[in-house]
């Protein structure tokens, strides 16, 4: 994590350096639509769509956001053994967005979490809901519903036309329910273990940079 801090830290003081002449405004402004995914230039997959993330700019310092995550993974890890989760993320939020120069945009901003997810696995003689097994009476990914509520910090820059990079990070609270495990077995009594609940309260940001595209 380290790593991609300091390559991100470079990347961004790079591009600062070099355009540092050119103040032509390029920044999003009122009536604007952003597109954005998550971006890790020095990583082996360098764009990831784990997270898309869209805004619109109301104003030229306010705009609205939502980020959107689906997952879906099916796998047989072993013979007559399925299992499955997906996941799905909204993130609503907001943005007041400073000054600046004509291509670096801070902002400020608050943001909420929503995620689901949901996990399942299915046997020869015996189904799962809500988690996954792992060969003994323990069970890994649990299905859960998180709600979270964070307070942003971050910078655009726009290195070309209609194009930017970005930076973001945060301090919120964040509150998980796990789902209650459903076991049913073939000559078996059904088995019900319920779920907890999980509270923190910290920092949190996003390791990679952000590349995004004015509409």
């Amino acid at each position: 994590m380290r790593k991609n801090l300091f390559a991100i830290v470079l990347v961004v003081l790079s591009l600062s350096f070099s355009q540092a002449q050119d103040e032509e405004k390029r920044k999003a402004e009122d009536g604007n639509f952003t597109l954005e995914v998550n971006f890790t230039p020095f990583g082996p997959s360098p764009i990831a769509m784990n997270l898309i993330k869209a805004r619109y700019f109301v104003s030229d310092n306010i705009a609205v956001r939502a980020g959107f995550n689906l997952g879906i993974e099916s796998k047989k890890p072993s013979s007559g053994m399925t299992q499955s989760s997906t996941l799905f993320s909204f993130k609503p939020g907001i943005e007041i967005h400073r000054s600046g120069t004509g291509r670096l945009s801070p902002y400020i901003g608050a943001e909420l979490n929503f995620t689901n997810k949901g996990v399942s696995e299915e046997g020869k003689d015996y189904s799962i809901k809500g988690a996954w097994s792992d060969g003994v009476d323990l069970y890994k990914n649990v299905g859960s519903f998180t709600f979270g509520l964070n307070g942003l910090a971050g910078a655009d820059y726009y290195f070309a036309k209609k194009v930017f990079l970005g930076v973001e990070l945060g301090y919120g609270l964040q509150l998980e329910n796990t789902k209650d495990i459903q076991v049913t077995q073939t000559g078996v009594a059904a088995e019900k273990i319920k779920g907890g609940s999980i509270f923190n309260i910290g920092a949190n940001f996003n390791s990679a940079l952000r590349l995004g595209f004015i509409f």
